[in-house]
């Protein structure tokens, strides 16, 4: 049985609004679209028209994507290593090395995520 997860509500007042998408592009692709259905055009049309609409929403959504990643990198905080690994290699040497707990990774990115 997968082990429960533990959620919380994180409230914080610097909560950034994510973009609304540009409508100009979205609504002049639905004008073609209210426009080719007015004048009966063929299901081929249709189509290529949808094509546009989805490819439209995609380059937005794409858009979107970029600009709340890159907030979310501005915003991040250093995450501290506090622990180590150490391990022999295979030539006898040893490699050492320290690194950030998964546990500290999470608290420092969900506020900022949330």
């Amino acid at each position: 049985m997968p082990a429960k997860k533990k959620t919380e509500l994180i409230e914080s007042a610097d909560v950034l609004p994510v973009d609304k998408p540009e409508s100009s592009a979205l609504s002049e692709v639905g004008q073609i679209m209210q426009s080719a259905i007015a004048q009966n055009a063929s299901i081929d049309t249709l189509e290529r028209v949808m094509r546009l609409y989805e490819q439209s929403q995609t380059i937005v959504a794409r858009h979107q994507f970029n600009e709340a990643f890159s907030r979310f990198q501005q915003e991040m905080p250093v995450v501290k290593k506090n622990k180590t690994a150490a391990f022999n290699t295979n030539n006898g040497g040893r490699m050492e090395y320290s690194y950030a707990s998964i546990d500290d990774v999470v608290a420092a990115i969900q506020p900022v995520l949330h």
